[in-house]
């Protein structure tokens, strides 16, 4: 498909965009991405679902390092890194795109470049808040910054009373291996915040945080910091259906490529 030529009526030109196509892949909850030790030849964009980035430790105990949301990209900032699994939280649909295509087309494309970059620092960005989180805080504490910080993660829906209702949609064994506690310690504390007029025990998943400062407070936090709240670039500008790898197009207008 060549090039369209510019508008006549704006006078604008419309930038050429490379598009990547790859194939779709489903997942079930538990499901493995990418197994520790394997070589990794390819790129996931996540469409929808959460997954998580994983490592077992010397004792045994598995430790969920990351969480990857709709919009992330996965492939590129695991090459190197060792003992490493990415398995699927609950049900997600990705795109994958060989790897080699992504880095052919990164070379040529200085805004993909820039874009596969901001993905990154999403990540890293998300890891670093999860990781002082452990370090930094206490039990309780690491409940309520969680409850009160991780945007984008628990869907908040704010209320006409001013409470905001916020769904998990972790299992109760990934939150705790996300969170560093036990099962059992997490349910006391949720009671405790419960009991205590912070939150509202909803149903298992779902609950009303009464006050927000409140809930800052006890965990140590403020706002600044919702690390998960971040939204990585959108990368579907470059990566779209099921069609044979590494189809070069060219932008017919200026919000999105048409490919022929």
């Amino acid at each position: 498909m060549s090039a369209g030529p510019p508008c006549a009526a704006s006078g604008r030109r419309f930038l050429s965009r490379p598009a990547l196509h790859g194939r779709k892949v489903r997942l079930s909850p538990d499901e493995v991405l990418v197994a520790e030790g394997n070589d990794i030849r390819s790129v996931w964009l996540l469409e929808s679902g959460i997954l998580r980035v994983q490592r077992i430790g010397l004792e045994g105990r598995r430790q969920i390092l990351n969480l990857l949301l709709p919009g992330d990209l996965l492939g590129a900032d695991l090459q190197g890194r060792q003992g490493l699994s990415v398995e699927a939280c609950t049900k997600a649909r990705l795109l994958e795109v060989p790897m080699a295509d992504l880095v052919q087309t990164v070379r040529h494309s200085p805004e993909l470049r820039r874009a596969v970059h901001e993905a990154n620092l999403v990540h890293l960005e998300r890891m670093r808040w999860l990781t002082w989180m452990l370090g930094a805080l206490k039990p309780e504490e690491r409940i309520c910054a969680f409850l009160a910080l991780a945007g984008r993660l628990l869907s908040p829906e704010q209320q006409p009373d001013g409470s905001r209702i916020v769904t998990n949609p972790l299992s109760r064994q990934d939150l705790s291996d996300l969170l560093g506690m036990t099962v059992e310690s997490i349910s006391r504390i949720i009671h405790r915040l419960d009991d205590q007029g912070v939150i509202e025990i909803l149903s298992p998943t779902r609950f009303r945080i009464r006050n927000l400062a409140r809930l800052l407070g006890k965990g140590g936090v403020t706002q600044d910091l919702s690390a998960l709240a971040l939204a990585a670039p959108d990368l579907g500008e470059w990566i779209g259906g099921a069609q044979p790898p590494m189809t070069a197009v060219n932008e017919a207008r200026p919000a999105k490529a048409q490919v022929s």
